[in-house]
């Protein structure tokens, strides 16, 4: 069982795992709640991977 003081002070970081695109990012960060995203396929280039990157700044 989960000792609820324990609980109540830890947090997990929620992250939106829907192959984010340069396209969608920003409006992604910007989701309430949401820590961090995994990128998709624009990881494979690196201009594009590098602009991901400073919006999520």
């Amino acid at each position: 069982m989960i000792d609820k003081k324990l609980a109540k002070k830890t947090t997990a970081p929620i992250l939106y795992g829907g192959s984010v695109k340069i396209d969608d990012v920003k409006q992604i960060v910007n989701i309430p709640n949401v820590d961090g995203v995994l990128i998709g396929t624009d990881s494979w280039n690196v201009d594009d991977f590098k602009k991901i990157i400073n919006i999520c700044k």
